[in-house]
């Protein structure tokens, strides 16, 4: 999963949804497609709610399903600034609601010291729940 604040919306790929126990069934999106950092358009195959569970709390949202996305899911924006998230760089966690802080990890950052744990964060959809109004 990626974390990126320079995204507006919170996205998962197509074969992300495809390997849910019970994937949930697609809303039509009012966005035809995305545009990527890049300028490449992807299309929006549609849109349904998942609840990501992190650290025991769960976060339901809507979200919109991106075919040949690069992460399985990239929280965007909107979910991020939706659960008052707190990213700190300096202690590489990522706390939503003010609840359980995430490690977050990347290839990029520099070792400080060998002890320090950037293990990989795994999210997992439990339940999907559906609405019928449309979010812009």
């Amino acid at each position: 999963m990626l974390v990126d604040t320079g995204a507006s919306v919170i996205a998962v790929s197509n074969t992300f949804i495809s390997t849910l126990f019970v994937p949930p069934q697609l809303q039509r999106s009012s966005l035809p497609s995305i545009r990527t950092v890049s300028g490449e358009h992807l299309p929006v195959l549609g849109q349904a709610t998942l609840t990501f569970t992190i650290g025991a709390q769960p976060y339901p949202f809507e979200v919109l399903v991106i075919d040949n996305l690069t992460y399985p899911v990239v929280l965007g924006r909107d979910f991020l600034m939706h659960f008052g998230s707190v990213i700190d760089l300096q202690g590489h966690t990522l706390t939503l609601a003010g609840h359980f802080s995430a490690p977050l990890c990347s290839s990029s950052l520099p070792t400080i010291n060998n002890s320090s744990n950037h293990d990989p964060v795994t999210v997992y959809a439990f339940a999907t729940y559906l609405h019928s109004t449309t979010h812009v």
